[in-house]
């Protein structure tokens, strides 16, 4: 068949030939694509005024599930779907969760997507003077985030809800030590103290890893795409921490930016699967702090479109970018090569050794013709369609391998 476009070059008909492939990617991500939605209290004045009065009630009820509703079919998850409301019980000395019901409605609303859950909802932020009730100088302080997290950790368990758990509850204390003061011997304590709740807590720290930051468990270090430094990726793989990355406006890394090339943004998550990063994090999808059709960027520091993935309309609609278009093609991409690698170890298994290096030699081609130069800026689109392609058919016909 054929497509026919009009934009403000003219008038152009693109033939168009679709393949069906007879296999299936998961709904849910395998790796963590995941983001924070702003509310109106982060909006310019003008872009409130196209939503109406909307109150933190309706924001997280109603609006952000609508958002997450089209994120999900980009392949985004929130990294928390909701927060929970906690207070300390005086007389039982514990913590009681007040909102357990609605909590548990929205998250399962979440799930039901596709989205991943990566959060816990414990609402606790090192910045903040007290937690429940306990100033940072009183002594039941770190006791009170050990039970906040222990009595989170159990009543997710109970609901069966995922116990994938990164706690991000300071953001980017090492690149701003200089800054602004920062007590990192509290701080650290304080990272002792959620782990103490389940030991299936991870600290999550948007940082490059430094020795300031410890903890007795595990930290998940998610690094700026732009600062990605592989020697330091390969030492904490070899400890068995898990690495993320997240924004990214410099080329020639992958580029989440206006005027980078559209296919650098596919590009990001096949880089991702050669060097085994952990997940994605884009801080926020719509910081609005200005009009983004007038101003696509907020700062003359900032990138155009950066921390703009969905643009809103005056009638109170919402569109998304044909950035985040090219995000959700790389996160199928990255779905054929996960399927294929599970694949191959299945065909081990079976004892077909021959189909499993099939398999694994079509997966490293692909990924050799994507990045045979490793950035964004020498990728081309038509290298990137022969890989998945490749992928597609390995699948297809080494999938229907009998037993």
């Amino acid at each position: 068949g054929s497509l026919t476009v009009n934009c403000s070059a003219g008038r152009f008909t693109v033939p168009i030939r679709i393949r069906v492939y007879g296999f299936a990617i998961p709904r849910r991500q395998s790796v963590p694509f995941v983001t924070h939605v702003y509310g109106p209290w982060g909006w310019s004045e003008n872009i409130r005024k196209w939503f109406g009065d909307m109150s933190y009630e309706d924001f997280i009820h109603r609006w952000r599930p609508k958002i997450f509703a089209l994120l999900a079919r980009y392949r985004v998850s929130p990294i928390t779907p909701m927060y929970m409301e906690m207070r300390w019980d005086e007389k039982d000395n514990r913590v009681v969760i007040t909102n357990a019901d609605e909590f548990l409605r929205l998250t399962n609303y979440y799930l039901s997507l596709g989205c991943g859950m990566y959060g816990m909802g414990v609402p606790f932020f090192f910045n903040r003077d007290a937690f429940l009730g306990a100033k940072k100088s009183a002594p039941e302080y770190l006791e009170r985030i050990t039970a906040a997290y222990k009595t989170a950790a159990e009543f997710l368990r109970e609901n069966n809800l995922p116990t994938h758990w990164e706690v991000y509850c300071a953001d980017e204390v090492v690149v701003h030590k200089h800054s602004r003061p920062i007590d990192f011997d509290l701080l650290n304590s304080v990272f002792d103290a959620i782990h103490a709740g389940d030991p299936a807590i991870k600290i999550y720290a948007t940082e490059v890893p430094s020795p300031l930051i410890h903890t007795r468990n595990e930290i998940t270090w998610c690094m700026n795409v732009s600062s990605l430094d592989e020697d330091v990726l390969r030492e904490e793989k070899a400890k068995g921490c898990e690495v993320w990355w997240y924004n990214g406006y410099r080329l020639p890394r992958p580029a989440a930016h206006i005027s980078a090339p559209g296919i650098a943004h596919r590009a990001m998550f096949w880089i991702m699967y050669k060097y085994d990063i952990d997940g994605y994090f884009i801080w926020t999808v719509n910081r609005w702090t200005s009009n983004p059709w007038e101003q696509p960027n907020r700062s003359r520091r900032a990138k155009a479109g950066q921390h703009y993935w969905l643009y809103p309309n005056p009638d109170g609609t919402v569109s998304p970018s044909l950035r985040l278009v090219m995000f959700r093609d790389g996160a199928e991409d990255y779905e054929y090569m996960a399927a294929l690698d599970r694949l191959a170890d299945q065909l081990d298994r079976r004892g077909k050794r021959a189909a499993a290096a099939r398999c694994r030699k079509a997966l490293h081609m692909a990924l050799s013709v994507v990045l045979a130069y490793d950035n964004a800026i020498c990728i081309s689109y038509d290298q990137l369609r022969r890989a998945r392609e490749l992928l597609a058919r390995t699948l297809q016909v080494e999938g229907d391998q009998k037993p």
